[in-house]
């Protein structure tokens, strides 16, 4: 006897086949990457910290090098002006490129007007002062309708501008003036200061000299002679 079964066949469901050793080598590769990537970077972050130590290394050494050579040069401008120094007081002691003392002298008989005024002393307080005292008359050239004592103190005045045109003496003071008589005539006794500067340099001395003639300069025995006639 034939049996037919006329139920459907059941269908077996076929789970999918898992590739365990694929899956395993991936996270294998996976995490060999990023052992490799953090070893890798720590490398170089102790590869760039080591730069970094080089070059602030570097950079110290830098300024230590520049503050010995900062520190040299400061030793050797000293010594150069040291030196500069000892030059200096070796030409003041020895009066090298200092206006001479003949040369003042020379100048001072064309600064005192003539016939007017005449120098009775000279004196020198240190390098850089002088003193002068000396008496002034009336100039005769003036209006005879001026004031006498306008015309003494206009000759003295005249002096003082003739120093101040000096190109080594300024500051020039008219320390004291007094009237007083001398032959039945109207004189002024003055005193003056001024500063004086030898080591100043013209281009021609001479100039100086010749400048201040022509505003009425004359030698200090012409003006003594004139004062006395």
């Amino acid at each position: 006897m034939i049996r037919i079964n006329l139920l459907p066949q059941k269908k077996r469901m076929q789970l999918p086949k898992i590739p365990i050793g694929t899956i395993l080598g991936v996270l294998i590769l996976i995490g060999l990457g990023y052992y490799l990537w953090v070893v890798q970077e720590e490398n170089f972050q102790a590869q760039l910290e080591d730069l970094q130590n080089q070059i602030k290394e570097k950079e110290r050494k830098k300024k230590q090098v520049l503050a010995d050579k900062q520190e040299k040069l400061s030793a050797i401008d000293q010594q150069i002006n040291l030196y500069r120094q000892q030059v200096n007081l070796i030409k003041r002691l020895i009066g090298a490129d200092m206006v001479a003392w003949s040369v003042v002298f020379e100048d001072l008989t064309y600064l005192v007007p003539k016939e007017t005024v005449w120098l009775k002393s000279f004196q020198c307080e240190g390098e850089a002062k002088i003193l002068m005292q000396g008496t002034a008359r009336s100039d005769p050239n003036l209006d005879p309708k001026k004031n006498e004592g306008k015309k003494i103190m206009t000759s003295i005045a005249k002096f003082i501008e003739n120093l101040d045109e000096c190109y080594y003496i300024d500051n020039v003071y008219l320390s004291s003036s007094q009237k007083s008589q001398m032959h039945g005539q109207d004189i002024y006794q003055f005193s003056l200061s001024a500063k004086i500067d030898r080591t100043k340099k013209n281009s021609g001395e001479s100039d100086s000299a010749g400048g201040s003639s022509p505003a009425g300069g004359g030698s200090a025995g012409s003006g003594s002679n004139g004062g006395g006639e």
